[in-house]
């Protein structure tokens, strides 16, 4: 959806899954931790943890968790902290 559209502005965030596409050029855990963010059932894909820590072992495409714990949202709120600078 265009900048200027109002859908865009009040659709569900999954809706927005194409336009992070540009992210994997970047960094690409960081792009699926984003993903799973954004669903509709949001998600801690393992990426989210190789952004924090700076893993560089593969990933599986599969691993990820339901967010369902305090702790959880804590590591979701350290990831968006550092990701800028990981983008950099």
């Amino acid at each position: 959806m265009a900048p200027g559209n109002s859908r865009s502005r009040s659709g569900a965030p999954w809706d927005a899954r194409p336009a992070f596409d540009v992210l994997t050029a970047l960094d690409t855990p960081a792009w699926a931790a984003l993903l799973g963010l954004i669903d509709q059932l949001p998600t801690m894909h393992a990426g989210l943890g190789a952004t924090l820590t700076g893993a560089t072992s593969r990933i599986e495409i599969t691993a990820f968790e339901f967010i369902s714990e305090n702790a959880q949202i804590q590591q979701v709120r350290e990831f968006m902290q550092v990701l800028p600078d990981r983008l950099r």
